[in-house]
């Protein structure tokens, strides 16, 4: 077993020790949408959403960092670590404690090209 895989796999049981979410009302989903284009009307049509459940953390940014002259970090904005089960785009929404939110970044940590885990910036 590569160091990599067990880096993969240390990281998963963690974070699915640690997960605060049950399944329900508290939940983590992602919800992704798959755009197509239509050639007749000549605009990208949305499909059917797709929910898929996670396994991870999230914390509030600390105050200091929301309190920066750039604005990059907005007070209410979150941190989500979630396996790498499943690879995050930009296009997806989270649902978290029963609110939806956009990303505003993600941060893949690797090793060796392997994917750990996905470190994902949240806002409302």
């Amino acid at each position: 077993m590569s160091l990599a895989t067990r880096f993969k796999n240390t990281a998963n049981r963690l974070l699915g020790k640690f997960d605060e979410r049950e399944s329900g009302v508290d939940s983590i989903q992602l919800w992704r949408t798959p755009v197509t284009f239509n050639p007749t009307t000549g605009e990208n049509e949305p499909g059917t959403t797709v929910i898929t459940d996670l396994v991870g953390v999230s914390v509030e940014f600390d105050q200091e960092f929301t309190n920066s002259s750039d604005n990059a970090i907005q007070s209410g904005d979150q941190l989500l670590a979630i396996t790498s089960a499943i690879e995050p785009f930009m296009s997806d929404k989270i649902l978290l404690d029963g609110l939806k939110y956009s990303i505003v970044s993600i941060l893949p940590s690797r090793y060796t090209n392997a994917t750990i885990l996905y470190k994902i910036h949240l806002r409302v």
